[in-house]
């Protein structure tokens, strides 16, 4: 997708792979080249989670302590008192079945829909409608209540909403780029610790792995996940779980392909390999085999020797080269002329 000379030049101003405290990317994005009207400011944070899994769907409402600048518009669904409540709150459109068959009808005209809970066997019938635009009211965002005039209040104070996507990213807005840095943060770490609160718990490894900020019209600025109290995040290059993993089985000892062997060795060393006998009391645990006694292909035989110095590197490695070529020829096949009946005999 082609960029703008605008955003071109705000992409030339900073290390678009460097990781900056939460202060300092909001300073980043204020300072970019702005546009004719007053932007957004929006945070994609990435979370480990699986979202095809409901217990692992994050999904929640949070009280923006410095409003997202915005007015927001909000549709009530409600007769009798509740409606009354909801108009001397301040709700856009207020209504019971005439509002549904609007709905129904197309009208669209509003950022989130809120009904009390005698409501919804009529609201359940707009699904088609509100479902896919994310209107549909929900008890677990606080939209079904019974005090749907507070509901209104927190919406049009800077309540927002947000949902996992099917990758596990939550896309939430934070202010405006005319928002002094102190609110635009206070809600970013609102956001945060609203994800962290509601951390499934079969989550694994590092929840919240990557956080970026942006403008409407701006390019990203990552953040550290833990400046705004996330964990830290990992440095380009690292993280590789098999980069410190002990050396390699022998790829003909496993029923798997010498690339899988090389990249899984956990999973080849849980199960005993054909040509191998369980080792008695007192006996050490050898996985190499008799078929394959090289000490540096075996799993886990020994430690390998540390090296303190370029000699002592060379040295190990004239001696890994020596070991694997040996250990080629002893698994070596032998050619046509090894096999049957030679010629001329």
């Amino acid at each position: 997708m082609s960029k703008g000379k605008r955003h071109a030049a705000a992409a030339d101003l900073y290390d678009r792979d460097h990781h900056h405290t939460g202060r300092e990317a909001l300073d980043l994005v204020k300072s970019f080249p702005g546009a004719k009207f007053d932007e957004s400011v929006d945070v994609a944070i990435r979370l480990s989670v699986d979202p095809r899994k409901t217990e692992e769907m994050v999904r929640g409402t949070v009280a923006l302590p410095s409003g997202t600048g915005k007015d927001v518009r909000v549709a009530v669904f409600a007769q009798g008192a509740a409606a009354t409540a909801a108009r001397e709150a301040g709700a856009d459109h207020v209504g019971a079945d005439d509002l549904a068959a609007e709905v129904e009808g197309g009208m669209t005209d509003f950022d989130v829909a809120i009904a009390s809970p005698d409501m919804m066997p009529t609201v359940g019938k707009l699904g088609r409608v509100l479902g896919p635009r994310g209107l549909m009211p929900n008890p677990k965002t606080g939209t079904v209540t019974d005090d749907v005039a507070k509901a209104v209040e927190d919406f049009k104070g800077g309540k927002v909403e947000f949902r996992t996507d099917r990758y596990g990213n939550v896309h939430v807005p934070v202010g405006k780029v005319g928002f002094e840095v102190d609110a635009i943060y206070a809600n970013l770490q609102a956001v945060v610790d609203e994800l962290v609160r509601l951390k499934p718990s079969t989550a694994k490894g590092r929840y919240v792995k990557k956080v970026a900020v942006s403008s409407t019209m701006g390019p990203s600025v990552r953040i550290d996940p833990a400046s705004i109290g996330g964990e830290p995040a990992v440095p380009a290059g690292g993280g590789r779980w098999w980069r410190h993993r002990a050396p390699l089985a022998c790829p003909r000892q496993s029923n798997r392909s010498p690339k899988t062997s090389r990249l899984r060795p956990a999973q080849n060393e849980s199960r005993p390999r054909q040509g191998t006998r369980t080792a008695g009391a007192g006996e050490p645990r050898n996985r190499s085999g008799p078929s394959c006694p090289s000490p540096v292909l075996g799993v886990r035989t020994r430690p390998a020797p540390a090296a303190s110095g370029p000699e002592d590197q060379n040295q190990i490695s004239s001696q890994i080269s020596k070991e694997v070529s040996e250990h080629v020829e002893r698994h070596r096949r032998p050619g046509r002329e090894g096999r049957g009946r030679r010629r001329g005999s």
